[in-house]
């Protein structure tokens, strides 16, 4: 049988236990097939069963199903933070899994796809985080400075240095929406140079801002009866380590701030590189950062100006801020939406 998958399927192919011989193909192989079968009275076809394939290209590419942002509800925040591996992931269980038919039995490994491959990849990542820390004799990061850590270091291009390949589409990129700031790097996660801390107070603030300072709304999240908005900030103000603002006019223009906690070397300079996006011109406070300790923080602001005409609205700019020193490269990315 020769699996072909529809047009929303595109690339994304499986490894999965099957009853008869099965070959599944892209969609844009499955236009050729169906062609071929179209335009010839007597068509023929061979499956050859030529071993594991190594070395596939691209790679990685992002999955058709794959979540994509934006969501419109959280304010400006870039969702999806990251990617992670998670199609035709090898698995096992104590139990012999595939399809049982008489005479058949399959080995109790089989490949997986979904959420629940990509999530203990990234559930992984996290628990080598907090070992490092611990063996190290170092504070515990918060929760949301190890996800800070995830989100500055990953990988944006694939192994032949082009953008990560959306499988969903016949041709392009994925975009920030599509992949988040890009597929968790193992290694680099562990040592980012420079986190992103958020504390609980700040949630709630974030919180307030979003429902224009109703109580009773925050108390849903917080569980707590007694939770007042005596503070409230915008979305963008939350000190995310993406960046994402909302510039809805021609003379629109923007300032936020983002206050850094230095985990690499005591001493330690990083200086600005920043990709702007289209349309779109960017200032710092700050185009060098210099640290002297360990857990020292230091504050920076962004300036985003509009520059040009203003594009048509639902167009999306997309671009990065980046921290690199002689051992770290902390990375940012941008989202506008116009």
């Amino acid at each position: 049988m020769v699996l072909m998958n529809d047009d929303v399927s595109g690339y994304t192919t499986f490894s999965e236990a099957q009853y008869l011989p099965v070959s599944h193909v892209s969609y844009k192989d499955a236009i050729q097939i169906k062609d071929y079968i179209i335009s010839n009275s007597t068509p023929t076809a061979k499956i050859t069963f030529g071993g594991t394939i190594f070395d596939i290209r691209p790679s990685p590419a992002l999955a058709y199903f794959s979540s994509r942002g934006l969501v419109r509800y959280n304010g400006n925040n870039v969702k999806l933070d990251v990617t992670a591996p998670g199609v035709n992931i090898l698995s096992a269980w104590p139990v012999e899994v595939g399809l049982f038919l008489s005479g058949l039995k399959i080995k109790p490994f089989n490949f997986e796809s979904g959420t629940s491959m990509a999530t203990p990849h990234v559930s992984g990542i996290v628990a080598l985080i907090m070992s490092k820390l611990k063996n190290d004799n170092k504070r515990q990061w918060s929760t949301s400075e190890i996800q800070s850590a995830l989100i500055t270091t990953t990988d944006t291009f694939d192994l032949d240095g082009k953008p990560i390949y959306d499988e969903a589409t016949l041709n392009g990129s994925a975009n920030i929406l599509q992949r988040g700031a890009g597929q968790v790097n193992v290694m680099n996660a562990m040592d980012p140079g420079l986190v992103y801390n958020i504390e609980p107070d700040d949630y709630v603030a974030y919180l307030c801002g979003i429902f224009s300072n109703n109580s009773q709304d925050v108390q849903i999240f917080t569980k707590n009866n007694t939770q007042n908005c005596t503070r409230s900030i915008s979305s963008k103000q939350l000190n995310y380590p993406s960046i994402g603002i909302q510039m809805a006019s021609r003379s629109a223009n923007s300032t936020i701030s983002r206050t850094v906690t230095n985990v690499g070397d005591a001493r330690e300079i990083y200086n600005a590189t920043f990709i702007e996006p289209p349309f779109v011109r960017i200032y710092l406070s700050h185009y060098q950062i210099s640290f002297t300790r360990l857990e020292q923080q230091i504050t920076y602001s962004i300036t985003f100006i509009m520059n040009g005409s203003h594009p048509s609205s639902g167009v999306i700019g997309q671009g990065e801020l980046s921290w690199v020193s002689n051992r770290h490269n902390v990375t940012s990315p941008i989202y506008i939406a116009f």
